[in-house]
C-alpha cells in the first residue's frame, strides 16, 4: 500500500470504518472484563519481548509475519473477554480484512517502529491489567492508523473522535 500502491478512497474509508469499529469492539470488551485476560497458550514474539527503541530492526519480512498473526490472536483474546461471538466474529473480519493494511504499517522503519512499541506497550499493560492503559494504548493505535490511511489519500478524512470515548 505504499510506494504507489495505495488503496482507492472507497477501500480507504472502509479501512477507517473497520479500524473504528474493532477499536469500539476491543474498548467494550476491556472494560468488560479485563481481569480475566490470560496469555495462556499465546506466544509472544522475541522482537516485542526485549524491543530496542533506537536499535536496528531486522527486515520486515523477518517479523511481520509472525508480528500480525500475533496481533491477530491478541484481538481475538481480547474480544472474546465480552464472551459475544457477534464481536469475535467481527474481529475476525476486521483481523481478515485489514491484514494487508498492517502489513503495510511494517515498510518503514518509523510505522514499524511505532507498531512495534504499541504492540509491545499493549502486551505489558496486558500483564498487568491495567485497564486504562491498555484503553489509551488501543486510543493511540487507532489514531496512527488513521494518520496512515490519511497519509495516502493526501487530505484529511473525517475521523472518529477516539477523545469521546472515556
Amino acid at each position: 500500500m505504499t510506494n504507489g500502491d495505495e488503496l482507492p478512497s472507497d477501500q480507504i474509508l472502509s479501512m477507517r470504518d473497520d479500524l473504528d469499529f474493532a477499536h469500539a469492539i476491543m474498548r467494550h470488551a476491556v472494560r468488560a472484563n479485563l481481569s480475566v485476560f490470560s496469555f495462556a497458550g499465546l506466544r509472544i514474539p522475541p522482537l516485542l519481548q526485549s524491543p530496542e527503541p533506537n536499535g536496528e530492526l531486522p527486515k520486515p519480512s523477518e517479523f511481520a509475519g509472525e508480528l500480525i498473526t500475533f496481533q491477530e490472536q491478541l484481538y481475538d483474546r481480547i474480544v472474546s473477554l465480552a464472551d459475544n461471538k457477534r464481536m469475535l466474529g467481527e474481529i475476525w473480519g476486521f483481523n481478515e480484512r485489514s491484514r494487508a493494511f498492517r502489513q503495510s504499517e511494517l515498510t518503514t522503519t518509523k510505522s514499524a517502529r511505532k507498531a512495534l512499541a504499541e504492540t509491545a506497550d499493549l502486551v505489558d499493560a496486558l500483564i498487568v491489567q491495567d485497564t486504562e492503559r491498555v484503553l489509551e494504548i488501543l486510543d493511540c493505535s487507532l489514531r496512527r492508523r488513521l494518520l496512515l490511511l490519511a497519509g495516502q489519500t493526501g487530505t484529511i478524512l473525517p475521523f472518529p473522535d477516539v477523545r469521546r470515548r472515556k
